[in-house]
């Protein structure tokens, strides 16, 4: 078994990379600045609601979701989400926060 990224993930790794450059990487200093503020604890930046919109207007949101969840969900497998995990935990280093953002609805509900 091979463990090659296939075309549906890559145009998702590549989408996703354009909305972290102008969504994410520019709000990582200020999300970084309101989660270390101790008054700021299990609160999210004002933001936050927009960008979660707009990563779900792009069809970003809620990728783990699997394909028994239509319409919600992109129908990836295991092998392709761990390919979109892999972009986003190589891309963010430490900084959790776009998925946190992927997954904090599905930490909410269940």
């Amino acid at each position: 078994m091979g463990f090659e990224i296939n075309d549906k993930a890559k145009q998702i790794n590549e989408r996703l990379e354009a909305f972290m450059g102008e969504h994410i990487y520019p709000r990582e200093k200020d999300y970084d600045e309101f989660t270390s503020n101790q008054e700021n604890l299990w609160q999210y930046p004002d933001w936050y609601e927009d960008l979660k919109k707009e990563a779900k207007r792009q069809n970003l949101w809620n990728l783990f979701l699997p394909k028994e969840y239509a319409p919600w969900s992109p129908g990836l497998t295991n092998l392709e989400i761990a390919s979109l995990l892999k972009l986003c935990l190589s891309l963010l280093g430490l900084n959790k926060f776009l998925i946190v953002m992927l997954l904090i609805e599905a930490i909410w509900k269940y």
